[in-house]
């Protein structure tokens, strides 16, 4: 009795003084499982570790349980890439889970001035991409390793400042969504000085691919990274299509149906939040709030009625499962009108 009490209370504070109120909530317990996208390089990464080749096989390392996926390279403005991206995230398995994914060398260009800063943007675009469809769309942990090196003889000036931009810019993204997004740094456990791939870890002079030694030195660099740097326990997405980071939850105006929906912030419209907070036939306008309101780590989405339907306030899951919680608010006749 005592928790409905608080949770009346909370909506009561969120929709007469402009919420939304959040509730602190404890972190989560560290994942053992690690869904690894790549291509030539991740490929060669796993058979370094004894994999059999099969996808639902996992390795084990450093505690973790890593799954191999092959991810499409990118072509054109990259979006095929981003497609893939959410074709293999979507079918992961349900439950608490964490990604890797990475460009691969082949994916940067050098060359002059305007390429490297044309291709700079293009990959840019696609970390976004993967971000609204990985994180937000579908609550996942996204680790993403920086720019891959070339050997010398693939490597110029312009291919460097493209490679240093983007990992400064990958530092700055993840700053911007710090517990949802981490930066392996695979560049400076590969590159030399002068931000060639060190000699020694390269197939040939001609061949950016790594050999033994260069996973070996990536192996460690990992280790290190999983160890202090990918910290899992910060609250973040939870498990299920019921959840995600969205950025903006609407509902409609006076007028307008009661659909309530979700978006990320590239406008990407979130399938599993579409749902009718009234009967489908009222058209006073529905106002959305977002909070916390069971402590569980994710905002559930309160609806309150237009000015003209009640008030009436209800609580649902981000799938628009109620949560059954629903009251109506009680206003002195003609003494005020009342929003969220």
């Amino acid at each position: 009795m005592k928790k409905v009490l608080i949770i009346v209370l909370t909506l009561a504070i969120m929709f007469l003084f402009g919420g939304p109120f959040i509730i602190p909530v404890e972190a989560e317990s560290q994942p053992t499982t690690i869904f690894m996208l790549g291509r030539s390089v991740m490929e060669g990464w796993f058979y370094h570790w004894g994999w059999d080749g099969d996808d639902y096989s996992p390795v084990s390392f450093n505690g973790y349980s890593l799954y191999h996926r092959t991810v499409d390279g990118p072509t054109g403005d990259g979006s095929n890439m981003v497609d893939s991206v959410d074709s293999i995230a979507g079918a992961l398995p349900s439950g608490q889970k964490s990604l890797f994914f990475k460009l691969c060398f082949v994916d940067f260009e050098g060359g002059s001035q305007a390429a490297a800063n044309a291709n700079l943007a293009r990959n840019q675009e696609i970390i976004e991409g993967v971000y609204d469809s990985v994180v937000e769309g579908d609550g996942i942990d996204l680790i993403i390793g920086n720019a891959l090196p070339r050997v010398a003889a693939d490597t110029d000036q312009y291919l460097v400042e493209n490679h240093q931009s983007y990992n400064a810019w990958l530092d700055d993204f993840s700053d911007d969504y710090a517990g949802n997004v981490y930066i392996f740094d695979q560049y400076s456990a590969l590159a030399d000085s002068n931000g060639n791939l060190k000699a020694a870890y390269a197939v040939s002079a001609s061949d950016s691919h790594l050999n033994d030694q260069g996973y070996d030195a990536l192996d460690t660099a990992y280790t290190s990274f999983l160890d202090n740097d990918y910290n899992p326990d910060t609250p973040s997405p939870g498990p299920g299509p019921a959840h995600a980071h969205y950025r903006y939850v609407t509902g409609a105006g006076p007028g307008g149906g009661p659909q309530v929906l979700s978006y990320g912030t590239n406008g990407q419209r979130y399938q599993y939040t579409n749902f009718f907070a009234y009967a489908n036939t009222y058209r006073g306008g529905t106002r959305v709030a977002t909070g916390d309101i069971d402590a569980d780590g994710w905002d559930e989405i309160i609806t309150g009625t237009g000015e003209d339907g009640g008030p009436h306030l209800r609580a649902f899951e981000q799938d628009g499962t109620p949560r059954g919680i629903e009251f109506f608010l009680k206003l002195r006749d003609g003494c005020c009108k009342w929003r969220l």
